[in-house]
């Protein structure tokens, strides 16, 4: 079957560069666009620009060229077309710490600074140089305006600072998730031996706090958004590890629902919010354009396409290269080799065709009739493996329906740590 495939593959690019009559590198056609030189982004940011929402995808959680174009794409978007917000798959508590900072309000001195107390794992997912120059460029960028572009991470994760936070700005204590309070993963542990799960407390308090403002009434506006969404980060985390314990609650979809509903609290926090979401593909890509619909699973980016939110969707992809990721669960981090894509992927193709650096507009009339094929997708974790990737490591997906653009970049790097 394999064999087959390669051949069909070869034959398609055959009979394209045939009937082109030339190199697909010497003609551009209107499917595609080369990248060059940061302007050659412009195309696609003027299309990103129509939308609410512009998702950022990426396939890997440590390659640099991944952050990079993300941080390019989302201060060009920030600074011509006025987007004001950008959350990120990372904990609530921390990022607010950042946020503070591009805003002027932190007592750190610098994105660095800020950054370094980033402890958790996997802690290179933010604390690395693009983040910090992303950062430092917000803050140059907030100097002179009234209304400051913000980050947020909008995950679920570090529950345990987020119940610190509740706890400090308000008279509610988590008794029932005491013994809990500095590693809620052990919470899980705790459900599977059918001993009394704890939403109605974490349930309670969040309802209490969102219904009744004057719990805290010396906080302004945002403030008291951040109480609030810590505790919608506790109420929510209870049920994902609650989930990993239990037959009739999914984890992940519990984690993509509270992921849509912050991003929608986000939008409605301000009139007029334009935002730019960094997430893994497996986030921001239409599940029901993948197995994970037949597992039923959704994600942000089946979940806000399907809202009144418009929304435009960036995935990623490479042939080979290095990245970042641990062997196991909270392991050291280290650089390993992507090895070269399977033959029956989309990252395969696009290496055949000769591309290395490029924009594919999914959307466009004349994309090739290969593209409109079921295949596979490269999806690489924080726990990577290169040894047995195939076919774990990949996602079966139209990537038509996936994902309205995608970026190739034939070989990638690890991403860069501070020094």
């Amino acid at each position: 079957m394999l064999y087959f495939k390669k051949i069909f593959t070869l034959l398609f690019l055959f009979s394209f560069f045939l009937f082109q009559g030339c190199s697909i590198q010497d003609e551009e056609a209107s499917f595609y666009k080369e990248i060059n030189s940061e302007t050659d982004y412009n195309i696609l940011i003027e299309k990103m620009s129509n939308f609410d929402l512009v998702l950022l995808g990426e396939s890997t959680h440590g390659t640099e060229e991944y952050y990079e174009i993300r941080r390019i794409l989302s201060q060009k978007l920030i600074e011509n077309y006025n987007f004001n917000f950008i959350a990120v798959e990372g904990d609530w508590s921390l990022i607010y710490e950042l946020d503070l900072y591009i805003k002027g309000k932190s007592e750190f001195d610098s994105a660095y600074d800020v950054l370094k107390t980033f402890d958790r794992w996997p802690e290179w997912m933010l604390a690395n140089e693009q983040i910090r120059i992303l950062a430092e460029w917000l803050r140059e960028h907030n100097l002179n305006l009234d209304d400051k572009v913000s980050i947020y991470g909008f995950d679920l994760y570090n529950a345990e600072e987020s119940i610190r936070i509740v706890e400090k700005y308000t008279d509610f204590e988590y008794n029932c998730l005491f013994n809990f309070k500095n590693d809620l993963s052990l919470y899980a542990r705790y459900i599977h031996f059918n001993n009394q799960p704890c939403n109605f407390e974490t349930e309670n308090i969040y309802y209490q706090i969102k219904n009744n403002l004057s719990v805290i009434e010396k906080l302004d506006n945002h403030n008291y958004f951040n109480i609030k969404q810590n505790a919608f980060v506790v109420m929510n985390a209870e049920k994902h590890y609650r989930g990993m314990a239990v037959e009739n609650i999914n984890s992940w979809n519990v984690r993509a629902l509270h992921m849509n509903s912050t991003i929608g609290n986000l939008i409605n926090l301000d009139k007029n919010k334009k935002g730019i979401i960094w997430a893994h593909n497996t986030h921001i890509g239409d599940s029901r354009a993948t197995e994970m619909f037949d597992s039923n699973l959704v994600n942000i980016g089946y979940l806000l396409r399907e809202s009144d939110i418009s929304t435009f969707s960036l995935g990623f992809g490479t042939y080979k290269g290095e990245v970042l990721a641990g062997s196991s669960w909270g392991s050291a981090v280290q650089k390993m080799v992507i090895p070269e894509a399977n033959l029956n992927s989309y990252e395969y193709i696009l290496n055949d065709m000769g591309f290395e650096n490029v924009i594919i507009f999914l959307n466009d009339s004349n994309l090739p009739e290969i593209f409109k094929d079921i295949n596979n997708n490269r999806a690489i974790g924080v726990v990577y493996n290169p040894l047995i990737e195939y076919p774990g490591n990949y996602v079966l997906t139209d990537i038509v329906n996936r994902y309205d653009s995608f970026i190739f970049i034939r070989e990638t790097s690890a991403l860069n740590l501070f020094d």
